[in-house]
């Protein structure tokens, strides 16, 4: 039989693909020779040129974000447990409240920034209604500030004292 016939040979399963007639897989594995060779590619569908290392990156980016979220539902789940355990529980020590309310800050801070990168807006966007009544210097002004929100500082500790005083 054929199979029989390319293990004779030499051949396998694989050599078979590569010679179906198309030269998609000729020109796949062109292109993986260029990137290993340092050399780059354009990619078809966005027209960007692609070397070994924006590969990397990206790469390493989308690692990184799975990495992020892994950690944060580890993270979510070791301080649900800890409250199922432990409770309001008043035998926890100093060091382990403060470790909880740590793991708590994390978390908030971590939720409140994907907020924040949800909200982000790129590239361009039609500017909202422009109010005729205002001069061209405020409606310039409103039209640069209107993107950006400031961010509300929260006060430390010592902050909050030195204005009690």
């Amino acid at each position: 039989n054929k199979r029989d016939k390319n293990r004779t040979k030499g051949g396998d399963k694989h050599d078979d693909e590569e010679d179906d007639g198309n030269g998609v897989d000729a020109v796949r594995a062109d292109q993986e020779r260029q990137l290993t060779e340092g050399g780059a590619i354009v990619d078809e569908s966005s027209g960007k040129v692609v070397t070994m290392s924006t590969l990397r990156e990206e790469s390493r980016r989308a690692y990184l974000k799975k990495r992020e979220e892994k950690e944060l539902k580890l993270l979510e789940r070791q301080l649900q447990d800890e409250e199922e355990l432990f409770g309001g529980e008043s035998a926890l020590t100093e060091a382990e409240r403060r470790r909880i309310e740590m793991g708590r800050e994390i978390l908030r801070m971590a939720k409140r920034r994907g907020v924040k990168e949800e909200d982000k807006r790129d590239g361009y966007h039609l500017p909202d209604e422009v109010d005729e009544k205002l001069s061209k210097a405020e409606r310039d002004a409103s039209a640069l500030t209107s993107r950006y929100v400031e961010e509300v500082k929260e006060k430390t500790e010592q902050e909050l004292w030195e204005e009690s005083q």
